[in-house]
């Protein structure tokens, strides 16, 4: 694999991103596991905009090229409350990772696992106790990735996310 560079999205990344998106929306639609994205929805420039003005999105390129996006912050949606989590902690102590997304063109190279394992980083260095995350019900291939990745099942919840097409979402958790 060519080296990868991790870094925060700049406001200039907007149109890679939105291609990037669409590319893995195109995919997904080709696929029998669907995270609900759809082209003109979710996830929306103004959403992408905001979060990279907040500095919470991320990117991973390879050979100048956006592969790879996903949010880090410590926001998560209030059914997340619902569990019984491993790890007790305060709010500030746990990181949430939301719309992380692998071009298709590079899925199967690690650019996924890198992802996570930056974030991961990134958690540890804010001194977070917890990565948590939801993966919706009609994407079981993410529920897989996050499992062989160490990150433990703690349920199926409804979750209210404005917009969304379903309402059952799996929680999953790392321990730091």
């Amino acid at each position: 694999m060519t080296t990868l560079n991790f870094r925060r999205s700049t406001p200039c990344d907007l149109p890679a991103l939105r291609n990037l998106y669409d590319e893995i929306i195109d995919a997904m639609d080709l696929s029998s596991s669907h995270a609900q994205w759809h082209r003109g929805g979710y996830p929306t420039d103004d959403f992408l905009q905001t979060k990279a003005a907040l500095g919470e999105l991320w990117v991973t390129e390879q050979e100048q090229s956006i592969v790879a996006a996903m949010i880090l912050n410590a926001e998560y949606n209030p059914g997340y409350a619902q569990a019984q989590w491993q790890v007790k902690c305060e709010p500030h102590e746990v990181m949430a990772i939301h719309t992380l997304g692998v071009s298709p063109r590079v899925q199967g190279q690690g650019v996924g696992k890198a992802m996570v394992r930056q974030a991961i980083d990134v958690a540890r260095k804010k001194g977070c106790k917890s990565v948590r995350l939801d993966v919706i019900d009609t994407n079981p291939a993410a529920g897989r990735f996050y499992a062989r990745l160490g990150f433990i099942f703690h349920g199926r919840f409804e979750l209210d996310y404005p917009g969304a097409v379903c309402t059952n979402f799996d929680l999953y958790e790392l321990p730091l």
